[in-house]
């Protein structure tokens, strides 16, 4: 399971909500 993967993935979509407001 590419757990990591999946993190990465949830991270990047917050920080993206965070930087760029969604």
């Amino acid at each position: 399971t590419p757990l990591l993967l999946v993190i990465i993935n949830a991270f990047c979509d917050l920080i993206d909500h965070k930087l760029f407001g969604g």
